[in-house]
């Protein structure tokens, strides 16, 4: 034979081969698929059997202790209870007894016991009283030494039945117990309507002693099974009891069954009593996915073996394509933001470091999105054979965002240092250059790192935005720097002051301001809100709810309300009134607009007073100069709050000309022990003097603060010492 003749039946051969592998291997996976899908629908069962019997044995109960609660409620009951008159208790009881069996037959017991646990009265046997089993059912000691009811199963000297007890109290006395004995059948039988199966009782070996009835038991381990079925004894000897075995299949006289080993029977106390072996017939489904199997398997073996050599080689590039639009990053070629989420999915501990650029915007700005763009190669390539050489996986998940993750089992955080180090060094010392103009740039970054079994980028993002604040090269994660918990406060105060806006629950609280004899001149609107929840109501300072206010949009509305509420509270009282104005509602046009609206219609302007901060916010102060003199306009006057503070300015008091200076309680506080503090407010109530403007002297706490600012001449005083806000007026 030449050359070419064995190269053909070689080839042939190994395309003969090759075939047979595939269709072997897609016969096993047809297989797993039918197979996988028969254990999901007994699976589905099993978990139906559960839920079944869960949902009866609840239902059960509920509506036995009612019915048992509705006896007991009959006070001639409890008498003859407590007279121990049984025929008198019987006569009454027993038709309660006939109505609860009319709605669950299943019951087969009804017994009134003595505080002793004898057995005062049989209600299913009336002729049959006392016994000592009260020393051995331990659900009957426990309810009659603690008096509360009890459920569960329990073995009795006959059989197997799920108690309901109740304790019995007449007139504050303990009278003792009822308890309704119910057939595990009950519960079955129902459920066997549903689903059919048969079923068999094992308890624990050691309540055999309990059972009159000595039958012959097979015991195995800690269990006995109570049946005598050929069926069940296999069963019995061969499942796990104590756990669920991964292989729940008998085969018994040609039949298929699914055998349940996990319907566990508890007792009272939640301990495992008994176990129900329930099994299902599913021979037919068996057959069903056999020849299911078999009927795919003949259509469709020839055509895929036939497709699979036409498609294969199409399929493979078209795979390839779709796999690199899916995970790679079309601009540096790693992986993109998709591939990481899968990869993360993968790997059970690892370390994921998310690096930035910083001031990259910079670069886009100054050379260009097409310069941009190459730079952002050039670093996916450096940053590439960086994560390489060190096993790491490198992604690029956002504009200027590059993600290197690794896998470890163990890790010393305080390497990141050194990584984070050596990455920085790596990256400055590569010479990254612009392609229009061939100058070079230096590329910094700033690292955010988060390491465990329950990493995310989100997490990382975190830190990184926390390294950008404190100016760090890299930050660690940790729960202290989450923003989850301070952003689901943000969103819930947004709903608490859009409730208490629609529930007029913004209030104004008004605090005194006094002259040198402490007689009430002027009162300051300070803002207040009730934020209501679980019908509890709670009085908020500003400083919990005004800033975030002014995320929601929400702070417009606010100020008009304490403007509102100033006004109408002081329209026809002789004090002033001094109501503070923020930066924001400086430079809100909407907002200057409604005060001086309201002003000019007000009839008592000019005992008005407006506090505002100056404060680097304003960084247009001829604003600020164009609203007082709108304001001074309609009669009203003006004080500069918090005078004496880090940003106070004299030169601009001078261009303001305010009516009131308003000294900063950081120095009014340590007046009287602090020298500084006394030569400021001394300089302060001097200037303020020679300017004709009044001062104001803010937390006066104590009677020796008020003393120690009238002799520096101060006008008017305003703090605890001389009267707290509160909602009313002195």
């Amino acid at each position: 034979m030449d050359l070419p003749e064995k190269i053909k039946h070689r080839t042939l051969l190994v395309t003969f081969t090759l075939i047979i592998i595939v269709v072997a291997m897609i016969l096993f996976y047809i297989n797993n698929i039918f197979e996988k899908r028969l254990y999901e629908d007994i699976e589905r069962r099993d978990e139906i059997l559960h839920n079944l019997f869960e949902r009866t044995l609840k239902q059960d109960t509920e509506v036995l202790e009612k019915l048992l609660e509705h006896t007991l409620q009959n006070p001639q009951i409890k008498e003859a209870f407590r007279k121990k008159d049984r025929e008198r208790l019987y006569e009454l009881v027993a038709p309660h007894y006939a109505e609860i069996r009319k709605i669950n037959p299943f019951v087969k017991i009804m017994t009134f016991r003595l505080e002793d646990g004898s057995a005062f009265l049989r209600v299913h046997k009336p002729q049959f009283y006392g016994d000592s089993l009260n020393k051995k059912r331990e659900i009957i000691i426990d309810t009659n030494s603690k008096r509360t009811k009890h459920y569960g199963f329990e073995v009795g000297k006959l059989k197997m039945t799920y108690r309901i007890v109740l304790p019995i109290f007449y007139k504050n006395e303990y009278l003792g117990l009822v308890e309704l004995g119910i057939e595990p059948a009950g519960f079955i039988r129902k459920i066997a309507d549903v689903i059919g199966l048969k079923y068999a009782l094992v308890i624990k070996k050691d309540m055999k002693t309990v059972m009159l009835d000595k039958k012959d038991f097979i015991d195995r381990g800690d269990f006995s099974l109570v049946s005598n079925d050929p069926f069940f004894k296999k069963a019995f000897e061969s499942k796990n009891l104590k756990q669920k075995s991964a292989e729940n299949f008998i085969s018994y006289k040609g039949r298929k069954y699914f055998v349940e080993n996990d319907l566990v029977l508890n007792d009272f106390k939640g301990n495992k009593a008994a176990v129900l072996l329930a099994a299902e017939d599913v021979t037919e489904e068996f057959e069903r996915k056999r020849e299911l199997f078999y009927t795919f398997l003949f259509i469709f073996t020839a055509p895929l073996i036939f497709l699979f050599l036409i498609l294969n080689y199409s399929f493979n590039l078209f795979i390839k394509r779709i796999y690199n639009l899916i995970y790679k990053d079309d601009l540096t070629k790693l992986g993109n933001r998709v591939a990481l989420k899968r990869d993360l999915n993968e790997v059970k501990k690892r370390v994921l470091v998310l690096t930035d650029i910083n001031s990259f915007k910079t670069v886009n700005e100054l050379y260009g999105i097409e310069a941009g763009n190459e730079i952002l190669r050039q670093f996916g390539s450096v940053l590439m054979d960086f994560a390489k050489d060190r096993g790491f996986f490198c992604y690029r998940v956002s504009s200027d965002e590059f993600v290197l993750v690794k896998e470890y089992e163990k890790l010393d955080p305080s390497q990141c240092k050194y990584f984070v180090k050596n990455l920085q060094d790596t990256i400055k010392k590569h010479p990254f250059k612009i392609p229009e103009t061939g100058s070079e740039i230096e590329i910094e970054v700033t690292a955010g790192i988060v390491y465990g079994k329950k990493v995310s980028l989100e997490k990382a993002l975190m830190a990184l935005e926390k390294a950008r604040e404190k100016r760090e090269d890299y930050l660690v994660y940790s729960s202290s720097i989450d923003t989850k918990k301070y952003t689901q406060k943000v969103i819930s105060m947004k709903y608490y002051i859009k409730k208490a806006l629609q529930s007029d629950n913004i209030l104004v609280y008004f605090q005194p301001i006094t002259d040198k004899n402490g007689n009430i001149i002027k009162y300051e609107a300070l803002v207040r809100m009730i934020k209501e929840e679980n019908g509890k109501e709670e009085v908020l300072s500003p400083y919990e709810f005004l800033e975030l206010s002014k995320k929601f949009n929400l702070y417009f509305e606010i100020s008009k309300r304490v403007l509102d509420k100033s006004l109408d509270t002081f329209r026809h009282r002789k004090e002033k009134i001094s109501i503070n104005l923020s930066p924001s509602d400086i430079i809100d046009i909407n907002m200057q607009r409604y005060i001086v609206e309201k002003l000019e219609s007000y009839p008592n302007s000019k005992r008005v007073v407006f506090e505002i901060t100056e404060s680097e916010s304003i960084k247009d102060f001829e604003l600020v100069k164009e609203f007082i003199e709108k304001i001074r306009h309609t009669g009203a006057q003006i004080a500069i709050d918090d005078f004496g503070s880090g940003y106070s300015n004299y030169f601009h008091i001078l261009e303001l000309k305010p009516d009131y200076l308003k000294i900063d309680g950081s120095l009014i506080k340590e007046i009287h022990k602090n020298e500084e503090s006394r030569i400021v407010v001394k300089t302060i109530a001097v200037f303020a003097r020679e300017l004709g403007v009044k001062t104001v002297a803010e937390f006066i706490c104590s009677e020796e603060i008020f003393h120690v600012t009238k002799k520096f001449g101060i006008d008017e005083f305003q703090g605890f010492y001389l009267g707290k806000p509160a909602p009313d007026l002195f």
